[in-house]
C-alpha cells in the first residue's frame, strides 16, 4: 500500500463507495478455519483513505464500530489489534466500482 504520492478523492468517489457497501456482505474471510462476514457495513463508523496498489487509484477503508477509541478519528487512522468483526478492512474501486481484499480482525 503507498500512500506517499495519495491522489485526493473526489466527494462523488466517496458517495460511490458509501452508496456500494452493500457489497461487503457478499464478501468472506477466513479465520482459523471459520468463515466470517460483515453483516451491516453501513453499521460501522469509516475511514477513507486513498492509495495507489500498481498504479491503480483506490480507497483503502478502515471500518470500526466504536468510536471511542479515539477522539480524533476523522483526522487519525484508527489502527487495531483483535476486536473480532468489531474491526474490518476492504478495498474500493473507484473505477469498478467494486469492493475487494475484506480483512476482519481476530478475535484475540
Amino acid at each position: 500500500m503507498n500512500t506517499d504520492n495519495a491522489w485526493q478523492p473526489t466527494a462523488t468517489q466517496i458517495e460511490s463507495a458509501e452508496s456500494h457497501l452493500s457489497q461487503i456482505i457478499g464478501l468472506h474471510t477466513q479465520w482459523l478455519g471459520d468463515t466470517r462476514v460483515i453483516d451491516n457495513p453501513g453499521g460501522y463508523y469509516r475511514q477513507y483513505v486513498p492509495i495507489q496498489l500498481d498504479g491503480k487509484k483506490l480507497l483503502f477503508v478502515n471500518a470500526f464500530c466504536d468510536r471511542g477509541l479515539t477522539a480524533d478519528w476523522r483526522s487519525r487512522l484508527v489502527d487495531v489489534s483483535d476486536g473480532g468483526e468489531c474491526y474490518w478492512k476492504a478495498t474500493y474501486d473507484p473505477v469498478t466500482e467494486r469492493y475487494s481484499d475484506l480483512a476482519i480482525n481476530g478475535k484475540g
